[in-house]
């Protein structure tokens, strides 16, 4: 269903880039720079676990702008280091 042109429903996963899925998911021949917009032509969102770690890089993020079509949706952890400092704060 769709309300206002923009969709009710997103489903993905809680990565794009995981190699077991060769075979599986992911087409025999993709490189793993090749596998976001792969995904992004299956799926409307996917959570990106690898922001919880460290802050992706500028050029990360263009690339994956760049990756996918208009409306797909990200959803990041917050970086580790953002929650070790606030929990020091709140010490």
């Amino acid at each position: 269903m769709e309300k206002s042109g923009k969709s009710l429903l997103r489903l993905g996963t809680s990565a794009f880039s995981n190699s077991s899925w060769v075979g599986v998911f992911y087409p025999q021949g993709p490189q793993p720079n090749e596998y976001l917009a792969y995904y992004a032509s299956r799926f409307n969102c996917v959570e990106l676990d690898n922001t919880f770690c460290r802050i992706p890089s500028e050029a990360n993020v263009r690339k994956w702008y760049a990756d996918t079509p208009t409306g797909f949706v990200f959803a990041a952890k917050v970086p580790q280091i953002l929650r070790k400092i606030r929990t020091r704060r709140l010490q």
